[in-house]
């Protein structure tokens, strides 16, 4: 797929959400890829600040 199909993917919103699941894991393989100490604050918590955030 070009960059531009993708973002007009994106966009229209037809790309399907992430699960939390999915991003979790996410998450904790991008701080033991980076050698980081896990993330000590639950995922959930995190996803609900940055929605409220973005609210605002």
């Amino acid at each position: 797929m070009t960059e531009k199909i993708k973002e007009d993917l994106v966009m229209k919103g037809a790309v399907p959400p992430l699960s939390a699941e999915a991003a979790e894991r996410i998450l904790h393989n991008v701080f033991r890829a980076c050698d980081m100490p896990p993330n000590t604050v639950p995922f959930r918590e995190l996803a609900e600040k940055y929605k409220t955030g973005r609210q605002k």
